[in-house]
């Protein structure tokens, strides 16, 4: 168990991220910023592995900054909220995990309130259970350029 906190927290931008969570991620940050999703390049575009750092460079080209912060869950607040969270969630078939994505929409008394990448319901836990999945890498969503946004709408 104590490797894999410490092999969580080593997580870096080269780190690849499971197609359909990367997409889901695209779609997740044009509804926050109200950009539309037709404005992001085909996926076919895009140079694969789809990682953390490709997801921080095609959000970029839209005007959209994201910073990789490291954060336990126990410190996580509203001000940093909404906000993707990376999980390791442990792959039963090997000895490895699967990096997944989480949006991170509420938290308040020791509870996490986060949605899980492809699913459409909210979970409520305890930041100690939470803990047990998160990668304690958190995506902020920094900003919206209105000057792209203008342009873009032109």
């Amino acid at each position: 168990m104590a490797f894999l906190r410490l092999q969580k927290r080593m997580l870096d931008e080269s780190e690849a991220l499971q197609e359909d969570d990367f997409l889901w991620s695209l779609k997740i940050l044009c509804g926050l910023k109200k950009i539309d999703p037709q404005l992001f390049p085909a996926v076919a575009d895009l140079s694969k592995p789809y990682t953390i750092d490709l997801l921080i460079r095609t959000a970029k080209l839209f005007g959209l900054r994201i910073l990789k912060v490291h954060k336990p869950s126990c410190r996580i607040s509203g001000k940093t909220l909404p906000c993707l969270a990376l999980s390791c969630i442990n792959d039963s078939m090997s000895e490895g995990y699967e990096l997944r994505l989480d949006l991170i929409v509420g938290s308040s008394a020791g509870k996490i309130t986060y949605i899980p990448a492809l699913e459409n319901q909210m979970i409520t836990v305890r930041c100690d259970e939470y803990a047990k999945r998160y990668s304690e890498n958190l995506l902020l969503i920094v900003d919206w350029d209105d000057a792209i946004s203008t342009k873009m709408k032109k």
